[in-house]
This record gives C-alpha cells, sequence and structure tokens, in this order.
C-alpha cells in the first residue's frame, strides 16, 4: 500500500510541467455559490491560479480531497486570486487548514449580473459651473431574473431608474457622493461617481482672507481683491482680478510660512499675477532683500535667487526680531525674505552722495577699518582705511571719499577724501581722517565710503558703510578756543588770554582754567565756574591777563592753557614770542621853573627855524613923545619865539603819552 502511495505522488510531481500548462479543474466540496446560486458537490468548474503552482490532490480516509498549493503561506492563511472562464474574482478566495474550503465566486462568470456602461465616463468630477448633470448605468445578466435600480446621493435615495439627473445651482458647495445599484434575486452591482463642487478651500487660512463661500459660481470668473492670510505669518494681496473657476486646493497650493510663501503656478496658473505680499514676524539685522526660486518649495534653502521683480515697498527698521517686510510682485513662484548684508538703505538718505548709477563696473571695495560698532569720543579721529580693487583692463584714476554721516538728522556731517592712481587689475590702500565734533547729536551714525572713477562715476562706482558709535563720556570739557591779544609781547608788559570751554560730557562740572608759561614762571589762574552737561548751559567764556617779566629776553615761549575739572584737565598749547623792553629817552625842560621830565621811545628832533625880524619905523604921537628902548622889538620876538617852542614840546610830549 505505502509502495502504492509512494508511486501516485511520484507521478504527480512529474506531471506538475504539464499541469501547468493546461488549465485546472477545482472540486468543490461543501457549501459553495456561483453567481449566488448554490452548486452540487463535486462539480467541476475550470480556473487557474496566479503566481502558484498546483501540487497535488488527495483525499483523505473518508475520500474527501485537499488541495495544496504551492508557494501559500503555513497552513495557507493567505489569500490567492483566482480565474474562472476568463473573468476575474472579485472576491480573493481564502483557504482554511485543514480542510473545509467555502468558495464565493460571485460574478465569475459569463452570466453573473454586470455593468457593461456607464455615463459620465469620469468617476470624480470638479463642477466649476451651475447646471444639470445626466448619469445612467447599463446592465446584463444571463439569468431570466429582473434588474430593479437605485440611486443614492450622499446615502439618500433619489431615483429608482436607470439614469438620473442632478442640478447644481449656484450657491452649492463641497463634495457630493453619487452611487447607482442594479440588483437581480441574486446578486448586486453598483457605480459610483464623486462630485466636487470647485470652490477655493481656504480653511487653513484666516485673517483678512476672502470668504468664497458668499460668491456664486458664475462669480468665480473674475474676483477682485483677493485676500489670502496667515495671522502673525503673512498675507497675499492679488492686485489683479483673478478666475478662480476650478481652483479648489488654496489649503495645500498656496503656503505662507514664516519668512516664505509660494504658489503652485503648475496647478493654478491663473494665480500668477500681480501682487503685494506681506511677511510678519522675521528676525533680520542687515537691511532684508527678497530671493525667488521658479519652482514651488517653502524650503527657504532652495530659494536662493535675488528678486529683481520684486520691490520692496516697506520694512520695520533693522535690526528687529519681529519684523514686518511689504513687497510687490509682478508674477508668482517662491518667494523667501532675506538679509542683503548692509545694515543700510543707502536710498533713504536725502543728503548721501551715493553712486550715481548705483553699484556698477569693476571696481571692489573693502572697507578695513573701522571695525562695526567701534565707538569715538568728541573730538577723537577716525582712522578710515580702504582698499580698492581695479578689475578692469586699463589703468584708472580713482576718487575715494570717506563720509561721517548722521541717521537721525539725515544729514552729512564730514566728508574727506583721496585719490590715487590704480593699475588694471592691481588695488591700492587709501587712508582717510573723520573727525568727530564735539557738538555731535545722540543719534545713530555710520561712515560711508565710495570709490568711483573720476569723470566716469556712472559706469565705474563702488561703496560701502559701516555703522560707528559716537559716545560721550560722565566728565569731560574741552577747550572749545582760545585766541591771544597782542599776539607779539613786550617784555613788562601785560596780554590777554581768551578762554572758550565747552562741557561735552553727561555730568555737571566745576571748571577753572589756568594759564602758564613755565620758563617764565608765569602760573595765572581763573574763577572757579560751572558748566551744566552738554545740552544744557554747557558753555563759558573767560579773558584771563597775564603780565610778562620786566626780565624777560626775546624769544619765543610756550603758552600752556588747562581746563581743570573732577580732578582730569584738558590742555592747549600755543607758542608766542616776547620782544625786549626798549630803553627810555628823556627830555628835561623848566616851566616855570620846574623841571619836567618827557619820557619817550626815542629823542625828541626839533627843527630850527630861522627867525626874520623886519625893522619899523618909531611911531611919534602928536602931543606926547614916547620913549622906546631901541632893542626891545628884538627881545620881544625873541621871548615869543621861545614861547612857542615849549608849547610844541608839551604837545608832543603828551601825544606820545
Amino acid at each position: 500500500m505505502e509502495k502504492k502511495f509512494l508511486l501516485t505522488v511520484l507521478i504527480l510531481l512529474a506531471s506538475i510541467p504539464i499541469i501547468l500548462s493546461i488549465p485546472q479543474f477545482l472540486l468543490f466540496q461543501g457549501e459553495v455559490t456561483i453567481d449566488g446560486r448554490p452548486v452540487n458537490e463535486g462539480t467541476l468548474v475550470n480556473f487557474s491560479i496566479n503566481d502558484t503552482e498546483l501540487d497535488s490532490d488527495f483525499t483523505d480516509a473518508d475520500g474527501e480531497y485537499y488541495i495544496f498549493i504551492q508557494g501559500f503561506s503555513e497552513y495557507y492563511g493567505e489569500p490567492i486570486n483566482v480565474t474562472i472562464d476568463g473573468y476575474e474574482a472579485e472576491q480573493k478566495i481564502s483557504y482554511t487548514h485543514p480542510q473545509d474550503i467555502f468558495l464565493n465566486l460571485s460574478a465569475l462568470t459569463e452570466d453573473a449580473l454586470r455593468i457593461t456602461d456607464y455615463s459620465p465616463e469620469v468617476e470624480s468630477m470638479i463642477i466649476t459651473e451651475a447646471g444639470e448633470l445626466s448619469f445612467n448605468i447599463t446592465t446584463y445578466s444571463g439569468y431570466n431574473d429582473s434588474i430593479s435600480y437605485e440611486w443614492f446621493l450622499d446615502d439618500l435615495s433619489v431615483s429608482n431608474t436607470d439614469s438620473y439627473s442632478h442640478t447644481i445651482e449656484n450657491s452649492d458647495e463641497g463634495t457630493l457622493n453619487l452611487k447607482a445599484v442594479a440588483t437581480d434575486e441574486s446578486l448586486t452591482v453598483s457605480k459610483e461617481w464623486t462630485l466636487i463642487i470647485a470652490r477655493p478651500e481656504t480653511e487653513s487660512f484666516d485673517g483678512e482672507t476672502t470668504d468664497f463661500s458668499d460668491l456664486d459660481l458664475d462669480e468665480l470668473e473674475s474676483v477682485p481683491d483677493v485676500i489670502l492670510e496667515k495671522t502673525g505669518r503673512g498675507k497675499i494681496e492679488f492686485l489683479d482680478d483673478l478666475n478662480l473657476t476650478g481652483v479648489i486646493d488654496l489649503n495645500n497650493k498656496v503656503k505662507i510660512e514664516r519668512g516664505t510663501v509660494a504658489i503652485d503656478t503648475s496647478v493654478y496658473p491663473q494665480l500668477s499675477k500681480p501682487a503685494r505680499i506681506t511677511l510678519s514676524g522675521l528676525r533680520y539685522t542687515n537691511i532684508p532683500e527678497i530671493f525667488y526660486s521658479d519652482g514651488f518649495t517653502t524650503n527657504s534653502n532652495a530659494i536662493n535667487e535675488e528678486c529683481d521683480f520684486c520691490n520692496i515697498i516697506s520694512y520695520t527698521e533693522n535690526p528687529t526680531t519681529d519684523g514686518v517686510i511689504v513687497f510687490e510682485v509682478e508674477h508668482f513662484s517662491s518667494f523667501k525674505a532675506g538679509e542683503s548684508g548692509s545694515r543700510y538703505d543707502l536710498s533713504l538718505f536725502d543728503d548721501l552722495d551715493t553712486c550715481r548709477s548705483g553699484i556698477v563696473g569693476d571696481l571692489d571695495l573693502e572697507l578695513k577699518d573701522p571695525d562695526e560698532g567701534d565707538e569715538f569720543e568728541p573730538g577723537e579721529e577716525i582712522e578710515v582705511k580702504v582698499e580698492v580693487k581695479n578689475n578692469a583692463d586699463d589703468d584708472k584714476k580713482i576718487i575715494v571719499e570717506a563720509t561721517l554721516y548722521n541717521l537721525g538728522e539725515d544729514e552729512e556731517i564730514q566728508n574727506v577724501d583721496d585719490s590715487q592712481k590704480i593699475k588694471d587689475s592691481d588695488d591700492k590702500k587709501f587712508n582717510l581722517i573723520l573727525e568727530v565734533p564735539d557738538d555731535f547729536e545722540d543719534d545713530d551714525y555710520f561712515v560711508f565710503v565710495k570709490a568711483y572713477e573720476k569723470g566716469e562715476e556712472e559706469s565705474q562706482c563702488a561703496e560701502g558703510v559701516i555703522s560707528v558709535s559716537l559716545e560721550r563720556e560722565r566728565h569731560d570739557v574741552i577747550i572749545k578756543d582760545f585766541s591771544i591779544n597782542p599776539s607779539s609781547i613786550i617784555a613788562g608788559k601785560s596780554f590777554d588770554v581768551f578762554v572758550e570751554v565747552e562741557n561735552v560730557g553727561k555730568s555737571d562740572e566745576d571748571v577753572y582754567v589756568i594759564v602758564e608759561i613755565k620758563e617764565l614762571g608765569v602760573l595765572t589762574e581763573g574763577e572757579t565756574f560751572e558748566l551744566e552737561e552738554f545740552g544744557d548751559d554747557d558753555f563759558y567764556s573767560e579773558a584771563i591777563s597775564i603780565k610778562i617779566p620786566e626780565n624777560a629776553k626775546k624769544g619765543d615761549y610756550t603758552l600752556v592753557i588747562k581746563a581743570i575739572f573732577d580732578g582730569e584737565e584738558d590742555e592747549r598749547e600755543e607758542t608766542i614770542s616776547i620782544l625786549e623792553k626798549v630803553p627810555v629817552v628823556r627830555d628835561t625842560i623848566f616851566i616855570n621853573k620846574e623841571i619836567v621830565d618827557i619820557e619817550d621811545k626815542e629823542p625828541i628832533k626839533l627843527e630850527k627855524k630861522d627867525l626874520t625880524l623886519e625893522k619899523t619905523p618909531p611911531k611919534i604921537k602928536k602931543y606926547r613923545e614916547s620913549v622906546i628902548p631901541s632893542g626891545a622889538p628884538v627881545l620881544l620876538a625873541l621871548g615869543i619865539g621861545i614861547l612857542i617852542l615849549l608849547i610844541m614840546i608839551v604837545i608832543v610830549s603828551l601825544r606820545r603819552r
């Protein structure tokens, strides 16, 4: 018996290639239905098994058949696909180990009830306009059973014929599910359609977002002033009317994230229109700049091209951790708010002489000093170091200008320039000095540098800017100005020093001035005065009289002026010239028998003049004879001359004094 069984197995195994090449037959056992109708046990049905091999048929002790399928998982727990008479099973056949195979072979024969045609052929429909839609199905059955129909709209029965018409209203919205069901006495078949009313879906947006549910379907052809907003992230305001017919998935095709905004115009090309975009909650240090990418993306690393069709309208002053940028675009793609690398938008400053045509040409400018944020005090020098490279193929005469600029007042404080010839492909270093004024305001400042070719600024110009900080010390008094009168001083004489003192610090100060000439032992101290902090009553002027010793020798001496305050001092020096004292010449005359000394720098010179006396005949009176000495007229004339001489000497002496 065992030999016979083994022989049978060997014969069956050898016949596997032949079995696989011909249709296989399945012997049904137990409860089996075909087309919903019972099948007698032992009925043979033509079938094939996909991707499997029929291994062998065996009977148990009671003569029942087992089916073994090579390639199944253990205990044949997985389903397989079965095709009978060319029709693929709608349901999978599950084998239960070890026996009792129950097969549902519905719709596996040519006689089974089935839908042979239907319309519309598109199962998922986008509804873009109001109107009537018609649906129908065509069925076939090889049996004589009657067929009934029923239509369901969102699970609600709406018709009992083989066709159905549905009217789309202008106000409809959402998604509708339509199902047609056909039934005979044994089987049921069905067909479904999905109707999507094409209205923009905007659940992910809030704020000022346009409410499209208030619009009729025919109004979506031209919608003005469309706004899409995400509070705290940004907003899109379309500047042209939009045709939103057929536009649905705005939630996924329009993205507004922190710092980025994008529209998938490959899906909705009608959204590639001019728009004003607002991005909020931004963090940036420098002047913002807009970048773009042609593709639809919110990956900021992929959005890296400078946008030449974007125009920034406004932005929060940098630096900021919660900035807002408003910009306009000509059409849509993916945009990102980034940084330009410059802290200032130089076009906003009216008094700043920037490159006339912007940065153009073959010049590279590198601002090496000062560093960003360097601090400077009143009167301190700012050393501006610039390196300019000429990338052109010809030599150029380059002018470099450095400007200290007050942002708060929008005005130029100081400007200096220098020029050098730079050969082609060579570079030169420029050193320029800017002096910090004493009376600067408590504002923001920057150093602006411009390099351009002489006479060709429109085509060859580069520029750079760096911020600096002008700070006042708490205690800081300076000698604003001083003067000396007279400029040349005679030994033994006095002169005046006029001093102007200013408090450029942050606190009130008690101040006094000292004037000193160490070589002559001269030291004069003025009175103490009070100066209030800078910006208030912070200025004082004083005249101090200085006497030069009589024995001072002729020569140049150093005059030192000091303003003393809070244990500190500000000092100025000036060279003065001392002249020798001129010897005194004395002239002595007698007036009324008293000696009068007339002091002068040099002797008085008197010119001698000849005195001519004419003789006049004597007059004789008729009744009385006068006797006059013969020398009297001469003496009289001599006396008058001496008197005139004395008067002249006195007048000259008084004038010289």
